[in-house]
């Protein structure tokens, strides 16, 4: 949240203290006091979403509390206290996925050599090439998250998320649901961008 200077504090009073009392606003009284308006609306979204009633938000998610519980002591998600905070949730969220991108990412192009013309030390470097992506293949499989569990995965995420628009919404107006909708957005890409995914 932009920090204000002492001067844009003080121009927020007066516009504040001419409309309490009673005095023509002028045009730049109106922005300072859509600005004060705005600033309070976004310091109201932000204190919702730094406290989401754990049992609201497995409501949400879908998620008993127990699971919920568990998967912050696995994944070391912010999820175990009484209270949910998705300012401290969602850039873990995008954590996770920066730290998991090498098991996230697409194959890697074939290796050149590996076409061509047989001859014994390109057949000897097939060989050793085949030998280390076997291994490679049983640690993967031993660690890896497929890319369509994760896109379902955020998917579900995000519909129980929109849930919780839903009520922001009903409780803080139209654009709370949009900050909320924003980011989902923002993660969107961050996950396409990641997978290399070109539909949503």
């Amino acid at each position: 949240m932009h920090e204000l200077t002492a001067e844009e504090r003080e121009a927020m009073r007066s516009a504040l203290a001419r409309r309490n009392g009673g005095i023509p606003l002028t045009q730049e009284d109106r922005r300072w006091l859509r600005k004060a308006e705005k600033l309070h609306a976004q310091a109201l979204r932000i204190q919702v979403f730094k406290a989401v009633p754990k049992g609201e938000y497995a409501d949400i998610s879908g998620r008993q509390v127990k699971v919920l519980n568990e998967q912050a002591s696995r994944y070391g998600l912010p999820l175990a206290g009484a209270t949910v905070d998705l300012t401290v949730l969602i850039p873990r969220f995008h954590d996770f996925l920066a730290e998991n991108r090498y098991k996230l990412r697409a194959p890697e192009e074939e290796d050149p050599l590996l076409a061509g013309a047989v001859s014994p030390g390109l057949e000897k470097y097939r060989n050793h090439k085949a030998a280390r992506e076997e291994i490679r293949l049983r640690e993967d499989l031993a660690q890896s998250i497929p890319r369509e569990d994760v896109k379902a995965g955020f998917g579900l995420v995000a519909q129980r998320l929109r849930r919780l628009g839903d009520k922001l919404a009903d409780l803080y107006g139209e654009e709370a649901r949009g900050v909320l909708e924003a980011c989902l957005e923002d993660c969107a890409v961050a996950v396409r961008e990641l997978l290399g995914a070109d539909d949503e």
